[in-house]
């Protein structure tokens, strides 16, 4: 797994590329809640375009930073999430509902 973090359209974007399993999902729990700190403005989008596989871990840390971005008037917006991954999160009650994007144009 690696992860790159950049600026797009006012976006901060985490890119996620490769598997998020086992031993790297601490990494990425890590990174995604210190991003959210680090920058008290703007809105996010973590970028799974080129991430084949996300685990429940990582799925339920996406779930607490949404509640965190939307309480401090913040928005997440999730790109090219895999079918598995945007299924469990749809079945997570949590408002406001998650926002699931296509491709980059749609951020």
């Amino acid at each position: 797994m690696e992860i790159n973090v950049r600026e797009s359209k006012g976006h901060t974007v985490m890119d996620v590329t490769g598997e998020v399993m086992f031993m790297d999902t601490q990494t990425f729990i890590e990174r995604a809640r210190e991003l959210v700190e680090r920058n008290p403005g703007g809105s996010f989008v973590f970028n799974f375009t080129d991430c084949p596989h996300l685990g429940t871990l990582a799925l339920g840390t996406l779930r607490e930073i949404h509640i965190k971005v939307h309480a401090r008037g913040r928005k997440l917006k999730i790109l090219s999430l895999n079918e598995t991954g945007r299924f469990r999160m749809e079945e997570i009650p949590v408002e406001p509902p998650f926002s699931f994007v296509e491709s980059e144009d749609e951020i």
